[in-house]
């Protein structure tokens, strides 16, 4: 199974944040579905600066001027892979 769900607010954990669908939220609903923990991954990815420059027009990527590491507490997708046994 793979799922997805986009996301644009800061991460916040208090204490924790199953509802907003951050990879820990992703990663227990599909324990929740019966997916073998062991089988999933979930992560996200998200970076400020490359979501902002591209909301007008679409901005072409220079590695000169332009990062697209990951800002852990910024995810813009999240994302979950499982397998059922």
């Amino acid at each position: 199974m793979l799922l997805t769900t986009p996301f644009l607010v800061k991460v916040h954990f208090g204490p924790k944040n199953f509802s907003r669908w951050i990879k820990l939220g992703l990663k227990q609903l599909t324990i929740d579905a019966g997916f073998d923990e062991k089988t999933i991954q979930a992560d996200q990815w998200g970076n400020q600066s490359c979501i902002k420059a591209n909301f007008i027009k679409w901005v072409k990527f220079n590695p000169i001027f332009h990062s697209l590491s990951n800002e852990e507490k910024f995810p813009a997708i999240v994302w979950c892979l499982a397998k059922k046994l």
